[in-house]
């Protein structure tokens, strides 16, 4: 995905990728950087007749039979991954490898390093 956000120019494929986070219901966020060094959060999510699929709800309880199971798996018509990129600062990005990255149990001891 290609994208001009404020004269930036982000390219998922091309940015480097420097975490990911997947949930089991069908989401994902990476974090990526420009070559520029501008910091930004990739996310895909699926949608279902217009309506995004609520986080943490899987795409089958979210829209029961959405899955045409033949020969190959695929989705129906109404079904669609949707992208979008999101800046964040060198901050931002800092605090979303922290939360998604590490293990809760170090977040407290963290803050004494910070």
């Amino acid at each position: 995905m290609k994208k001009v956000i404020d004269g930036i120019s982000y390219d998922t494929e091309k940015d480097k990728c420097l975490a990911e986070k997947t949930d089991y219901y069908g989401m994902s966020w990476s974090l990526r950087q420009t070559r520029s060094g501008n910091f930004y959060i990739h996310e895909a999510c699926y949608y279902v007749s217009g309506k995004r699929k609520p986080y943490g709800m899987d795409i089958e309880t979210f829209a029961p039979g959405c899955i045409i199971r033949d020969v190959h798996p695929r989705f129906r018509n109404d079904v669609e991954e949707r992208h979008s990129i999101k800046p964040i600062t060198r901050s931002q990005a800092l605090v979303w490898c922290i939360r998604t990255q590490m293990p809760r149990t170090f977040h407290k001891e963290l803050k004494r390093f910070i």
